[in-house]
């Protein structure tokens, strides 16, 4: 037993192995099953009828102007490519080269492991950045996801209406003080209790067509703090922002409106292929609870109507007549 775990023993048994080893692989090269050369060759993939195309390595954000950066794989620092069918690839529009690709703006939030198309893209010499998605002629608008109700569930590039309303306090020492007279004083004094004069609003469309840039977000806005122990601070808190595109004179009605503190609603317009064409043209400005106004029961029940100022002497009073002065 101490001479099988000798030296010798081992060397002996290590050459049988060997014998063993070499005659099963002569045996199956014998049999065609084998060749010595298989050790050295080299697994080369056949892309006959295939293009290698450049995809993405890791997401990319909507508005990145692409680099090559953007097309080399982090990991082993060689060009992201996956090989698909050329005849595929002219079919479906896919970009097959790196400077299709390199210097041009994404439209959209891309993922991992996607090749481009031109639908990606926003047209060439396209600035990067929030600018891009702006469309020409608009002007962006950063707003408070508080101040405008309605923004919140909308993507980027959707359409929508903004509509202001203010309410119009009356009381009904204002009504007296008209001092309405005449021959249809005591109707127009009681439309004005049938159609609540008394609460009213205005209503206007500042924003018809906006475009939604970045949905709404939260953002860290700093602001500073007096304590009687460290002095002024500086701290922050989270705000819900988005970021909009309107035209140049909607966007001083829309400052205008959020200066005065006006309620202003979000309409969002329809995502359909078809809905610019079938869409209403509203009139503007459109006001609700006027009691001369003939919008609210129709033409045909109470006609329009208006005041003439009389003046008789040193006095002077309103009486309402019907038609247009």
């Amino acid at each position: 037993m101490s001479k099988l775990f000798s030296g010798s023993g081992i060397l002996s048994m290590l050459g049988i192995l060997t014998l063993l080893v070499i005659g099963t692989l002569g045996f199956l090269a014998i049999l065609d099953v084998w060749s010595p050369a298989d050790w050295f060759a080299e697994d080369v993939e056949d892309h006959t009828g295939q293009i290698a195309v450049p995809y993405t390595a890791f997401p990319i954000p909507a508005y990145t102007k692409i680099t090559r950066d953007h097309l080399v794989n982090p990991r082993t620092m060689q060009p992201s490519v996956i090989w698909i069918n050329e005849e595929l690839a002219k079919r479906d529009g896919i970009m097959t080269h790196m400077g299709e690709v390199r210097g041009r703006v994404l439209k959209y939030n891309k993922g991992a492991g996607y090749v481009f198309t031109e639908d990606d893209f926003f047209p060439k010499g396209t600035r990067e950045g929030l600018v891009a998605a702006v469309p020409a002629g608009k002007r962006a608008m950063r707003v408070s996801a508080e101040d405008i109700v309605g923004l919140y569930g909308l993507h980027p590039g959707d359409r929508f209406d903004l509509i202001a309303t203010m309410a119009v306090e009356t009381t009904p020492e204002d009504l007296d003080r008209l001092n309405i007279g005449g021959v249809y004083g005591q109707r127009l004094a009681l439309e004005a209790k049938l159609t609540n004069a008394l609460k009213r609003a205005t209503v206007h469309y500042v924003v018809r067509g906006g475009v939604v840039v970045q949905p709404v977000m939260s953002r860290e806005v700093a602001y500073t703090v007096t304590t009687f122990t460290r002095g002024e601070m500086t701290r922050t808190k989270p705000v819900q922002e988005a970021v909009i595109a309107v035209e140049p004179e909607e966007a001083l009605a829309l400052t205008e409106a959020l200066t005065i503190g006006a309620t202003i609603s979000a309409v969002p317009r329809s995502g359909q292929p078809n809905a610019e064409k079938i869409e209403l043209n509203l009139e503007d400005p459109v006001q609700i609870g006027n009691p001369l106004s003939t919008g609210r029961f129709g033409p045909d029940l109470i006609p329009e109507m208006s005041t003439v100022e009389m003046i008789d002497g040193d006095k002077r009073s309103l009486n309402a007549v019907v038609g247009k002065q």
